[in-house]
């Protein structure tokens, strides 16, 4: 099943994107809508995602945001976070936030201009979003602003790991990088195999 489960007080927040929702869910008419990217671009994946709010064994709200630029996978695990009143998630190539309490969306930013994000996670000790994106990785505050940006030899396909302060991130080559959290300084660590190679 495509979609993942918060909960927050008596309140359970639900990201889903459009292969999961159910038959209550059909029915029940979304009172916020987004569209999210440029018009007119080409989109292609699992969307439009649906945010919703369930309390007392009823929906209080139901979102829905439309990606219409880029590509989306399914929703998973590291699709989103809940911070305070705050969910963010990804969503083609961005990073949307959702104020918890209403269903608005409060922000959107490009978690990577130039591919789509993987995942994404919450960095307590900062206070900030670390962006998982295909091309990029990106730093946001919890207001969805760009703290920094940086980016490798090719995609990042391989491991990701969050260490205290520093992230390491290996490409499709096998390059592993070492980024400083605080900074976004990126170090290759290892050298993986050279394009010029295969």
């Amino acid at each position: 099943m495509a979609a993942v489960e918060f909960v927050r007080g008596n309140r359970r927040i639900v990201l889903a994107d459009k292969d999961s929702i159910d038959e209550m869910t059909k029915s029940h008419s979304p009172a916020y809508k987004a569209a999210i990217g440029r018009p007119g671009q080409n989109y292609n994946g699992f969307g439009p995602f649906h945010v919703l709010a369930y309390e007392n064994d009823g929906i209080c709200w139901h979102t829905v945001v439309e990606i219409v630029e880029g590509w989306s996978g399914p929703v998973h695990a590291h699709s989103g976070v809940c911070i305070e009143s705050l969910l963010a998630f990804i969503a083609g190539p961005f990073a949307v936030g959702v104020d918890m309490r209403s269903g608005n969306v409060q922000w959107q930013q490009k978690g990577d201009e130039f591919g789509s994000c993987f995942a994404l996670y919450d960095d307590k000790e900062r206070e900030c979003l670390i962006v998982h994106g295909e091309i990029e990785i990106t730093r946001l505050n919890m207001k969805g602003d760009v703290i920094w940006r940086t980016s490798g030899y090719d995609i990042f396909t391989g491991p990701f790991v969050l260490d205290g302060d520093v992230i390491y991130a290996t490409d499709f080559y096998e390059n592993t990088y070492r980024i400083n959290m605080d900074t976004g300084e990126n170090i290759l660590v290892q050298r993986g195999t050279e394009y010029s190679e295969r």
